[in-house]
């Protein structure tokens, strides 16, 4: 998986965390509810931008959105292998209504769902403000306010 980190090349000057906030934009712009597939999507998208965020190294935005990626990253994960092994016993062993234990596993799949859109709704809030305080800092550093603002629209 790292592999898929090392063979992404960035022009000169770029910014890891600005790419990462546009990567999770594009999956929140179309503000579509969270369902099973729109919590895969994002942990694919999350995937991807904790990769990018990793190359901006020690910085400690980066650091945070790592954590938070990888945390989310993690309950989707575990939610989405309770799902694959719910629908396999189902297979087996008939539906709720046949079985106590596909309907313990069904159950359980809907908590580990729930706390995958809370992970995502988490990791959303952490990535706003870090991403919010990063910009403040770069923009007192380089920019002008004007092309802090700019980027503050496209990182969204």
């Amino acid at each position: 998986m790292k592999r898929a980190a090392a063979e992404l090349e960035f022009s000169e000057g770029t910014k890891p965390m600005a790419v990462t906030m546009r990567e999770l934009h594009e999956l929140e712009s179309g503000q579509r509810p969270l369902n099973e597939k729109t919590l895969h999507q994002y942990r694919i998208a999350g995937k991807r931008a904790r990769y990018v965020a990793e190359f901006a190294g020690k910085d400690p935005a980066a650091q945070q959105a790592v954590e938070q990626l990888k945390r989310m990253q993690d309950v989707i994960g575990d939610w989405h292998d309770w799902l694959k092994l719910a629908e396999r016993a189902e297979k087996l062993f008939g539906g709720v209504r046949d079985s106590a234990l596909v309907a313990a596993m069904r159950n359980l799949t809907r908590a580990k769902f729930r706390q995958g859109i809370d992970a995502v709704v988490e990791m959303r809030a952490s990535l706003r403000s870090n991403k919010l305080s990063s910009m403040e800092s770069d923009s007192s550093r380089k920019a002008p306010a004007h092309q802090g603002a700019g980027l503050k629209e496209s990182a969204a």
